[in-house]
């Protein structure tokens, strides 16, 4: 959202800083990790532009928020129960509750530990694969993953991954593995949002590429719906349904499948 809003308003200049523009936000906000100060010289002077600067801009800012709601980059909450529950799950981040045959869910939660910024230099691709089977249906769910850090200095780094993976209560994991490491044993399985979560740490050091893939099977449902998770980006998604072509598309917001 930022950066969004950085194409809107033009570099800004900050005291202390070289001019921050989208290309070096990232590297202008963890210099000697003084984030803190960074954000808050950051935002008053975004929002001195917004509002003190051109016509242009304004009109340009109010663009930059609506594709940043529609990319899952900035998310709506109200504290009104009965309003909040007019907001779709794509503008609040709500996770959506079960609904039976008719159709369930499919999402991925990651959460850097490391106390880095290394997540922001991770490539990410992922693929899907689902076919019939007696039992239901078999999800198999690819997620390869680059780490471009350098080295371990500031802000990169190793990863340090919690992951935690969303599928339709009851689902049956049949494996998981990370490289060539069987993580199976390891994987929690909690019940979450009225669905079945499975939990594990992942690591990944700089240059390295490794994926992860995970095989379940669940019971026979008409729609799937593919939850983004809020501040990500547009990772490209393949995806491949029973008797459907494949498809790849960038994961731009959350996705719904005919099964």
């Amino acid at each position: 959202a930022a950066r969004s809003l950085l194409s809107a308003t033009g570099e800004l200049s900050l005291e202390g800083r070289e001019r921050v523009s989208e290309a070096n936000l990232v590297s202008q906000a963890t210099i000697n990790q003084g984030e803190e100060q960074f954000l808050t010289n950051f935002t008053k002077e975004l929002l001195n532009r917004v509002f003190f600067g051109s016509d242009k801009i304004f009109s340009n800012t109010f663009y930059s928020l609506e594709n940043s709601l529609a990319g899952k980059h900035l998310l709506i909450f109200v504290t009104d129960p009965q309003l909040s529950a007019y907001l779709q799950s794509d503008v609040s981040g709500k996770i959506p509750r079960p609904n039976s045959i008719e159709g369930d869910l499919l999402a991925v939660f990651e959460a850097n530990t490391g106390g880095n910024k290394a997540n922001h230099f991770i490539d990410k691709s992922l693929s899907l694969e689902i076919t019939k089977v007696p039992e239901g249906l078999n999800h198999r769910l690819q997620i390869n993953l680059t780490n471009r850090s350098a080295n371990d200095v500031w802000p990169g780094g190793t990863l340090k991954d919690r992951v935690r993976i969303l599928v339709p209560y009851g689902s049956k994991l049949l494996s998981l593995k990370y490289g060539e490491t069987d993580l199976t044993p390891r994987v929690t399985t909690v019940v979450d949002y009225g669905r079945t979560v499975y939990e594990f740490l992942i690591e990944l050091r700089p240059k390295e590429a490794k994926s992860l893939n995970l095989n379940y099977q669940t019971i026979a449902f008409k729609k799937l719906y593919i939850i983004k998770q809020p501040g990500t980006n547009e990772d490209l998604f393949q995806i491949t349904l029973p008797g459907k072509e494949k498809r790849v598309e960038k994961f731009k917001n959350d996705l719904e499948v005919e099964l």
